[in-house]
């Protein structure tokens, strides 16, 4: 609540806009199943997110489609390695408004208290982003890397340390062990088919006897929530991170009341297991 965001989108409209919408509402579930989730912010300082317990450690959720071409995200693409050659170096310059260079900006606002970095997307990645990701977080180090991701390492730490401030060979290394790729839920086409398969995780995780029609209706309310939150545009720093939450935050009370369940009732579930099942309203 201290930090002022990079932008604030306001009120947009748009079926892209709302397929972010239903990834933040299948995110908001992990309120009830996690309990190390705090809180989920919607369209601030990100498309959603995530707030975990124990010093505020956030996970950013940058959501991009390739709604048409389905094309996997090149190592270009993602990281903006599309510029010339900056001054004094044979290294052409990335872009500055690449997914990359999005979601590191929050390691600058954000420092130690960054946990993850997540690109959701409804596309693939290049099998050699995939491998960079996967060998940063099992290598202790930037030298420890193997041959060919250690090649790629380098060639995105001199484009990107001309145009990002902060790019070292340990704090890229560190942001890429940080970081993961997640699929979408569904369909940019499909919003009724994204809705379906909320309502699908609602009856798995809500421990409560529902009815399908059920479900999907607290699957629409649960993505309305998350438009409401995410239209809210802020004139200045709340007072507090609790102002914050209740304006732009989805909170465990939040998924309570939408499930009909008390929070008596649901710390009754989480203490019996998943095996117990509860009746809405008790």
């Amino acid at each position: 609540h201290e930090v002022e965001p990079r932008e604030q989108a306001g009120a947009q409209t748009g079926a892209l806009y709302e397929y972010q919408y239903h990834q933040a509402a299948a995110e908001a579930l992990s309120l009830i199943d996690d309990a190390q989730v705090v809180c989920i912010y919607c369209e601030w300082h990100d498309d959603y997110v995530k707030e975990g317990s124990g010093g505020a450690q956030y996970e950013f959720h940058q959501v991009k489609t390739r709604k048409g071409s389905r094309r996997p995200w090149t190592l270009r693409k993602f990281f903006g390695l599309a510029g010339k050659a900056g001054k004094g170096s044979s290294a052409p310059a990335a872009l500055p408004d690449s997914v990359f260079a999005r979601l590191w900006d929050h390691t600058q606002k954000f420092g130690d208290r960054c946990k993850g970095f997540v690109f959701v997307t409804d596309a693939a990645v290049d099998p050699k982003i995939e491998a960079l990701l996967t060998d940063a977080k099992a290598s202790p180090q930037a030298a420890a890397l193997p041959s060919r991701s250690a090649t790629i390492f380098r060639r995105v730490r001199d484009a990107v340390a001309q145009t990002v401030p902060g790019v070292s060979d340990d704090s890229l290394f560190s942001f890429l062990a940080r970081m993961r790729v997640k699929d979408c839920l569904g369909d940019a086409d499909d919003l009724p088919g994204c809705r379906v398969l909320i309502a699908s995780r609602i009856l798995e995780a809500s421990e409560v006897d529902l009815l399908v029609s059920e479900a999907k209706k607290i699957g629409a309310a649960l993505v309305a929530a998350v438009r409401e939150r995410s239209h809210r545009t802020l004139k200045s720093l709340p007072p507090s991170v609790d102002d914050l939450r209740g304006s732009k935050g989805l909170i465990i009370d939040n998924l309570l009341r939408l499930l009909s369940l008390s929070t008596e009732g649901y710390h009754q579930l989480r203490a019996g297991g998943r095996n117990r099942r509860a009746q809405p309203g008790h």
